[in-house]
This record gives C-alpha cells, sequence and structure tokens, in this order.
C-alpha cells in the first residue's frame, strides 16, 4: 500500500510539474502576441496620422477651388428649394387604377 501511494504521489508531482511548465510556455506566447500587436498598432497609428497629415497640407494649398466648389452646389440647391416653394399647384388628375390586394400576393 506505501508504494502505491508513493507511485501516486510521483506522478501527481511530474504531472503538476508538466502543467506548470505548459502554463509558463503558453504565458510566454500570450507576452509576445501582446507586445507584436502593440508594436503592430504603434506602426499603424504612424501610418494613419502620416496620412491625416498628407491630406490635410494637401487641402490646405487648394482651400479656394473647395470652397467654390461647395458654394456653388449648395447655391443652387437653395436657390431650387425656393423656387419649388413658390410654385402653384398643379390641376388634379383623375385617380388611377386600383393596386393589386397585398394580401393576395404572399
Amino acid at each position: 500500500m506505501g508504494s502505491i501511494l508513493i507511485t501516486f504521489e510521483i506522478l501527481c508531482t511530474v504531472l503538476l510539474s508538466i502543467n506548470w511548465l505548459l502554463i509558463t510556455l503558453i504565458k510566454d506566447d500570450v507576452d509576445n502576441l501582446y507586445e507584436f500587436i502593440f508594436k503592430e498598432m504603434e506602426h499603424f497609428k504612424y501610418d494613419v496620422n502620416g496620412t491625416w497629415n498628407d491630406m490635410m497640407n494637401f487641402q490646405s494649398k487648394m482651400p479656394f477651388s473647395r470652397m467654390r466648389r461647395s458654394n456653388y452646389f449648395k447655391a443652387e440647391r437653395c436657390n431650387r428649394a425656393k423656387e419649388m416653394i413658390r410654385c402653384p399647384e398643379g390641376p388634379r388628375r383623375p385617380p388611377g387604377e386600383p393596386g393589386v390586394d397585398g394580401s393576395k400576393i404572399l
């Protein structure tokens, strides 16, 4: 009975040691993944900020062309809206043909 108990204790010790080793390896892998993702996010942030700055610099070189174009479309829309409000109502037309009953389609 004593030898079975000693064998069981040795087996448990070996299994716990293997588990501890595996947990350490998994933790190391997770730490490496975290560092990799953090570095990639820093590169991404650098690229995005550079692109944003390039777009802002490009836009600042041509402020008047953008303003002219946006004011042109804005003014055109406003004029049409004013004309539509002042339009008189057209003559009434006879009602059209009745549509298909929706409950019969399904």
